[in-house]
């Protein structure tokens, strides 16, 4: 009988526990609503995946490639790395590649009054 009383207790609690944290949000989230791709890299068939740096050289890999000044891809030359983007020019022109978006950032403000 005990046995019996504690599985149905147990099942009662993970049953109902889904509805307990339904409503708990994730803080560290993107805003609902919110595309990682800015506006600028819509129209390209580059992403930008991560950047290198170092005293000798810089590296970005874009979609998959490890690439240096001067690399050619998709008809974009790369002209600039630097710790935050990658500076290409091809036939549209001047494009950078963001390594975060810039639109996620906020500044931190003084709330507390604390000096």
């Amino acid at each position: 009988m005990f046995k019996k009383g504690i599985f149905w207790l147990l099942g009662g609690l993970l049953f109902f526990a889904q509805y307990c944290y339904a409503d708990l949000v994730d803080p560290t989230a993107p805003p609902v609503g919110y595309n990682a791709v800015n506006a600028q890299t819509l129209n390209s068939p580059l992403t930008l995946m991560a950047i290198f740096t170092s005293h000798e050289r810089n590296m970005a890999v874009i979609n998959g490639q490890f690439l240096e000044v001067g690399a050619s891809i998709e008809n974009y030359q790369i002209t600039q790395i630097t710790s935050q983007a990658v500076f290409l020019q091809g036939p549209t022109g001047a494009i950078s590649l963001p390594l975060v978006d810039r639109s996620v950032k906020t500044p931190v403000t003084n709330k507390g009054g604390a000096q």
